[in-house]
Order: C-alpha cells, then sequence, then structure tokens
C-alpha cells in the first residue's frame, strides 16, 4: 500500500469515529496550497472535502480561518460549511493526521487558483454588494 493509499484509509477511519461519517468512497481530492485533500461520498449520497494538514501546522490559526468563514456565511458569503466533529471542534486529529471538514463544491474557485480577470471583478462585486447592503 502506498503513501497515498494509506493516507485514503485514515481519512476514511476518521470520519465515522469524529464526524459520523459513513464514506462509501474516499480519493485523493484538488490540491491545497499546505494541506492534502480528500473527497468522500457518504452513505447519503453527500460529498465532503476533508483537509488534511502536515505536522506542525497550526491548527488555531487553522480553527480560526474555518471560524471567520462560518462567519462570512451567516452574512451571505457563499463558502461551504463546516462540518464540526461530535467534539464540537472544527478540527480533529487521530493516527498522526488532523483533519477539517466541509461540504464538497464541484468546480468551486479557490485561493489555490488565485484572483485574476474576472475573479478580481467578481470578488469586489460581492463585498461592495455586502458592503451597501
Amino acid at each position: 500500500m502506498s503513501g497515498a493509499e494509506s493516507d485514503v484509509m485514515v481519512v476514511a477511519g476518521i470520519l465515522p469515529l469524529f464526524y459520523r461519517i459513513i464514506p462509501t468512497a474516499a480519493d485523493e481530492g484538488p490540491a491545497g496550497t499546505a494541506t492534502r485533500n480528500y473527497v468522500t461520498r457518504d452513505s447519503d449520497g453527500g460529498r465532503w472535502l476533508v483537509k488534511a494538514y502536515p505536522a506542525g501546522t497550526d491548527l488555531d490559526a487553522e480553527r480560526q480561518a474555518l471560524e471567520l468563514g462560518q462567519f462570512a456565511r451567516l452574512g451571505g458569503v457563499p463558502v461551504p460549511v463546516v462540518r464540526q466533529a461530535l467534539d464540537g471542534d472544527l478540527i480533529a486529529a487521530a493516527d498522526g493526521m488532523a483533519v477539517s471538514v466541509t461540504a464538497y463544491v464541484e468546480n468551486a474557485g479557490t485561493a489555490e487558483g488565485g484572483l485574476s480577470g474576472d475573479r478580481w471583478a467578481a470578488a469586489a462585486e460581492e463585498v461592495l454588494h455586502d458592503l451597501l447592503h
């Protein structure tokens, strides 16, 4: 079993224990800047993006970023919902791996893609709309 296959198995094992998600499929997902990402499908057909943080990651800073995203979501900014672990935390850790789980959004624009061209205008329009309303 390769390292990548082993990581997928750890992710598949963490989900039921910490999130009550029973994965029916788990695969490597879109590349992250500082994370390894996985996409899983649950027994209800839901899809989840699992971000695995490397050792040494400032997990408190990652929690704050996830909380900020959820705050923005409350204000109407279109960001995926973060799934809380059973203990209420936004990040769960086991077997040497720390993960967060969000709803998976197909073809979502991410920070990894950068902002250029029309993406700058779309981001500015969204921010201005939120400020004015």
